[in-house]
């Protein structure tokens, strides 16, 4: 997968930002854990709703690979956000003792 990543990355070079290549990148990438790249690929795709049998199935390959780093993304955030919204709540400033 490696060598088809530097493979992809050539040819990203040469056509730019072409459906299929992005698409097949994204997957290499997804599939060698580069999730952060592989997901601003697909997002990259040119019209996505209506690209040609081989994006749609690369696409569809390279999201299936990056439903569980996305999962696992969507639910740090929530548990983020859940330990903002509690930030002291209940507590007093100075003792950190239950008001």
């Amino acid at each position: 997968v490696d060598e088809a990543a530097t493979q992809l990355e050539s040819a990203r070079e040469g056509l730019g930002g072409h459906p299929q290549v992005l698409a097949a990148l994204g997957l290499a990438y997804a599939k060698l854990d580069r999730f952060e790249e592989a997901r601003t690929l697909i997002e990259a795709v040119p019209d996505p709703d209506a690209p040609d049998g081989l994006t749609a199935e690369l696409l569809k390959r390279a999201r299936k690979e990056l439903r569980p780093w996305l999962e696992a993304q969507s639910k740090r955030e929530r548990k983020g956000q859940r330990r903002k919204g509690q930030g002291g709540k209940g507590t007093t400033e100075t003792t950190g003792k239950a008001s």
